[in-house]
């Protein structure tokens, strides 16, 4: 399940990784709110189209960064979902289940730590099923916390733009605080980033869309990420990629 071509760890990344947050949050609300799918459909759907990105990916001779991104977007999607259909049927508050979620990922991180040597963990392109099955739970966190702190705070409409300030010191505080060198997908501080960045993105969603209505917020996003990623692109050489891997 690697990806053949994943983009390196810097200021563009966590750029891209912001923005689709955005974006997945949206689409993952959109197979509710606009497809109008159960509980089931979504996630069979959005399960359908990550395995249609992993065979392209695999299909395809030298790969593409799009195809990392388009995975990115999908599993956000299904986190947002996760995360809802969490919240509806757990009959908990979000509190036990953000303590829940993540003792969740800190055991997948442990085993993926446990079972994969150090010298592939810290491989910048090192995103296998584990991978992707952490990206997926810290995207249910990141919601659950988002949509925790925005709705304890009344009215939501208030709660959730105070929610998107809180998250958003504690993405400048977590990448603030992380290495500029530090590459690597198999830290602590790159998962931290990640669940604070769905946090904010979560709420960042839920006000564009409030503002500009579902569709557009996810155009807007998707027309951002895509110009953002395009523009500040610098050319990955698959063959290097590989050669990482094989140290």
């Amino acid at each position: 399940m690697h990806f053949k071509i994943v983009p390196p760890i810097g200021a563009r990344y966590w750029v891209g990784i912001a923005i689709a947050s955005v974006c997945g949050a949206n689409l993952g609300d959109a197979t509710v709110d606009l497809l109008e799918l159960g509980d089931t459909a979504r996630l069979a759907a959005l399960g359908l189209a990550f395995v249609i990105v992993v065979l392209a990916n695999q299909l395809s001779s030298r790969g593409n960064e799009l195809h990392y991104w388009l995975a990115i977007l999908v599993v956000r999607a299904a986190a947002t979902s996760l995360a809802d259909i969490g919240v509806e049927y757990a009959h908990a508050s979000y509190a036990v289940l953000s303590v829940l979620t993540a003792a969740i990922l800190g055991t997948l991180l442990a085993l993926r730590n446990a079972f994969i040597s150090k010298r592939e963990m810290l491989q910048p392109s090192y995103t296998d099923g584990s991978y992707w099955g952490a990206m997926l739970l810290a995207g249910t966190l990141g919601t659950i916390i988002g949509d925790g702190i925005g709705h304890a705070i009344h009215p939501v409409t208030l709660g959730v733009p105070i929610s998107a300030m809180i998250t958003g010191v504690a993405v400048a505080c977590i990448l603030g605080a992380r290495p500029r060198r530090e590459a690597s997908v198999g830290t602590a501080t790159y998962w931290l980033g990640i669940v604070a960045i769905r946090a904010f993105g979560t709420n960042l969603g839920d006000i564009t869309a409030y503002l500009l209505s579902l569709p557009v917020s996810i155009a807007i996003s998707a027309l951002l990420l895509a110009t953002v990623l395009a523009m500040w692109y610098k050319p990955i050489n698959p063959e290097v990629t590989e050669a990482r891997r094989g140290h």
